[in-house]
């Protein structure tokens, strides 16, 4: 990611056999070096009967998320998504890695 950019992360997912009540999104990034937790941000998505087609999501639902900038962000991160509802029963998790840098192609 560029630093100082604005952005959404896009959500598309179906449900298939039961109704899934209070589906929520969690998602946490870590600094790589030492698995600080720097950001949690968690967004309730509804109730959800099961459907052939897929739905989107886009998050924040209004508005736009800001990418942090300067020097001291710059850098690799880890962050965690987990899809979890009102039973606390974790539907989906998954790890990815992002990286903020000052331009596209900037390795630092």
């Amino acid at each position: 990611m560029k630093e100082g950019c604005q952005y959404k992360t896009r959500v598309t997912f179906r449900v298939q056999h039961n109704v899934v009540l209070g589906l929520q999104i969690q998602n946490a990034v870590y600094a790589l070096a030492g698995a600080k937790k720097i950001a949690e941000d968690v967004e309730m998505l509804g109730t959800y009967p099961p459907k052939n087609e897929f739905q989107a999501v886009d998050l924040p639902k209004s508005g736009w998320n800001d990418c942090p900038s300067g020097h001291m962000y710059r850098g690799d991160y880890k962050a965690k998504m987990k899809f979890i509802d009102d039973d606390t029963k974790v539907h989906l998790l998954f790890e990815y890695t992002l990286k903020i840098a000052k331009d596209w192609d900037d390795d630092s």
